[in-house]
């Protein structure tokens, strides 16, 4: 089998014998066609799954029966795997490996059947193991970036911070030598060897190139020297040679040095070492020293992983990130506890345990161990995913389980990356602000720590958290079920004050991240709320992308750990909502305080005056079906008023749909919200009944709190 990558740098590989069942999956962009284009397909049957286009990310195409060797040929510019198994089982595509184009020799198409087909030199195979330590990138340490400039002869700054200028051809004298070797090359072509030289840019490989134009033969006949100069009598005869173009001119030692750039002492040390190897150039041996003396003996470390493998470890949340690596310990131990039974397994042994920094150190790079429980809800997807992946028996459709998992990870990824890339334009930009935003769970007030409460409704109280991803400030907006709900109404009115707020402070754009729970965030309320804002303020553009189902860790989750933890110690000291704020409000010492929003009752509005003018269409203007539970990216522009733009992918190369909300016969005029509860919220009778039996653990202050929402509850027969 020959892979043959003609447009890309890299070929991705996977560890599987070659067979007669394989998989080819395409990158593909946009909408565009891909086609699989080789003259040798011909004795292939092509089976293409109904109409299986992964949204446009990955497009998997089974190739059966394949009964001869087969080219593929990289003729659309997309990059491709090619995998294959021989017992019809499954390959594992979650283990990928790259493989750059030089570590394998330029394979060569067969032309006709008597050709062999090229091998490959065979590479070992190096297990990745997953850590929870930091991977170091050794090439981006300042030493390691000043050594690759040194060895290619450009400008560096040296350790003590003084600047060395480049290497320059100096240009060869006319009269360096009895052989006037300045008469035998010309400038230009001495200036060409000399950039080609340090164009080479490894040390090892330039004293391969110095040693291969010296030739050093032993000094075959010796005059007797007198005592003074004894000392000095050379023992090897050096002959110098350079080639340019179809030439070989032998010049003196002082022009070959000149031509190349490099000292004598450099020459001789390459001489040297080659001398003393039997002829053959050793590499570059500096600050690769071995310290085998002091190493650790390997079944010492090997009994310190044993130790570690012998604790029991549950799984994380499926993500990609870690479902193949992370796993927890119990949140009882640490790696010092840890370690003191390592201590105690050892002397019951009888042998000498490690010091603790080579226990930390195995347990930080030879695993990937956390000590907390995943915090995180589980995604049904992946969940369902991993049930029908471990109980699936044929490889086709256990194939495709496996392809539909991998584009749910990529879509997750991808909108996270977004975030990341998001975060760090608005942070240089002064007109351009991005958030993301998520509701907390409820509160309840009073919280009191009597087993009546648990058996009693109780008011709940709303914290709408806003984190700026420009500032790193987290905003939290915050009411009880008095003054509003938690609709869609009800968080749009939160959205429209903390942009209104940005509008003000000289913001024009808008870029909001939130999970994709229809009911709050992705419908057609919020969507007219973006289009209000646009219209009433100096908002130029809003984009509102929503996380994948299952994925949607944001800051603000991280915000209201914060908080729970703080409250842990006074939940059954809160009685009134108030004291919830108060509580959010002080819960971050060290860092930037949270900024508590009060939302009072005239700060909700509703939509409905400007959806009056508006006509909530099923189909965009293309006339496809607008399908709001896939929808990830909504845009809202103001020089397009009451026309959302939406695409059912972050990805930018993907284009927008559009479609219209304005009302045919009904032009958009002068407009004004109303507020969304004219009057504080009726409780329900059950509710406020409850809250009368609670009102005995309340402190007597509190209580005109809880009788002025009482005296507004529901009329039985209103219910």
């Amino acid at each position: 089998m020959i892979l043959n990558n003609l447009s890309g740098s890299q070929v991705c590989c996977l560890d599987f014998t070659l067979c007669e069942h394989f998989v080819v999956c395409f990158h593909v962009t946009d909408n565009e066609e891909t086609r699989i284009v080789s003259d040798a397909l011909s004795p292939a049957t092509i089976h293409q799954p109904p109409a299986t286009e992964l949204d446009h990310d990955l497009l998997v195409m089974p190739l059966i029966n394949l009964d001869s060797d087969a080219v593929f040929n990289d003729t659309s510019a997309a990059s491709y795997i090619l995998f294959s198994n021989s017992d019809v089982s499954a390959p594992d595509i979650s283990h990928v490996v790259v493989f750059d184009d030089h570590c394998y020799n330029e394979p060569v198409i067969a032309q006709n059947e008597n050709e062999v087909e090229p091998t490959y030199d065979e590479q070992p195979e190096e297990r990745i193991i997953p850590s929870r330590k930091r991977k170091r990138n050794e090439n981006l340490w300042k030493k390691n970036k000043r050594k690759k400039l040194i060895n290619a002869g450009k400008e560096y700054v040296s350790s003590s911070g003084k600047t060395v200028p480049a290497k320059q051809f100096p240009g060869l004298k006319d009269r360096c030598c009895r052989r006037h070797c300045a008469e035998k090359l010309k400038n230009s072509e001495c200036e060409t060897l000399f950039n080609q030289f340090w164009a080479i840019g490894d040390y090892s490989t330039q004293n391969t190139f110095i040693a291969g134009c010296v030739e050093q033969t032993a000094v075959s006949t010796h005059r007797v020297p007198s005592s003074s100069v004894a000392s000095k009598a050379r023992e090897h005869v050096r002959k110098f040679s350079v080639q340019t173009g179809d030439r070989v001119v032998s010049v003196c030692k002082t022009a070959f040095l000149t031509i190349l750039g490099i000292s004598s002492g450099r020459l001789n040390t390459v001489m040297r070492n080659q001398r003393m190897n039997g002829g053959v150039t050793v590499t570059d041996k500096r600050g690769k020293y071995d310290h085998v003396q002091q190493r650790i003996a390997k079944d010492k470390v090997q009994f310190v992983v044993d130790h570690i493998k012998s604790f029991p470890v549950n799984d994380s949340h499926y993500t990609r990130a870690h479902s193949e690596s992370r796993q927890y310990l119990s949140t009882r131990l640490n790696i010092r506890k840890m370690y003191t039974l390592y201590v105690m397994k050892c002397t019951e042994l009888k042998q000498e345990p490690v010091k603790y920094w080579c226990y930390r150190n195995v347990f930080n790079n030879k695993f990937n161990l956390s000590f907390h429980p995943p915090r995180k809800d589980t995604c049904k997807t992946c969940d369902t995913n991993k049930i029908l992946l471990d109980n699936e028996k044929q490889p086709a459709k256990k194939m495709e389980i496996k392809c539909q998992h991998e584009l749910h990870l990529r879509k997750a990824e991808i909108v996270r990356s977004h975030i990341q890339i998001d975060r760090e334009m608005t942070q240089a930009s002064t007109d351009h602000d991005s958030f993301t935003f998520d509701l907390q769970k409820v509160f309840s007030a009073p919280s009191v720590s009597a087993s009546e409460a648990y058996y009693c409704r109780q008011l709940s109280v709303y914290n709408l958290g806003i984190h700026s991803l420009t500032t790193n400030h987290a905003y939290m907006h915050v009411w009880d079920e008095s003054v509003a709900s938690r609709g869609a109404e009800d968080i749009a009115s939160c959205l429209m004050r903390y942009c209104s707020e940005k509008a003000n402070a000289g913001v024009t754009r808008l870029s909001a991240y939130s999970d994709a729970c229809g009911g709050q965030n992705r419908n057609y309320k919020v969507a007219l709320m973006w289009m209000h804002i646009c219209m009433s303020t100096a908002i130029k553009l809003i984009d509102h992308k929503f996380m994948v189902s299952g994925h949607s860790f944001l800051p603000n989750d991280s915000d209201f750990g914060v908080i729970e933890k703080a409250t842990v110690k006074n939940i059954n000291n809160i009685h009134i909502p108030e004291q919830w704020y108060q509580t959010i409000e002080q819960c971050k010492r060290k860092e930037v305080a949270f900024k508590v929003v009060r939302m009072q009752q005239n700060d909700f509005v509703s939509i409905t005056e400007l959806a009056k003018y508006a006509t909530i269409r099923k189909t965009d203007d293309s006339g496809q079906k607008v399908e709001w539970l896939k929808i990830q990216h909504i845009q809202i522009r103001k020089d397009m008023p009451m026309k959302m733009f939406y695409k059912y992918s972050v990805q930018d190369d993907l284009p927008f749909d559009c479609v219209s909300f304005v009302r045919k016969g009904r032009p958009l005029k002068q407009y004004s919200l109303k507020l969304l509860h004219s009057e504080p919220r009726p409780l329900s009778v059950e509710k406020a009944n409850d809250l009368k039996k609670l009102l005995k653990y309340v402190p007597p202050a509190h209580h005109s709190f809880y009788e002025g929402i009482i005296k507004h509850a529901r009329k039985e027969n209103d219910m």
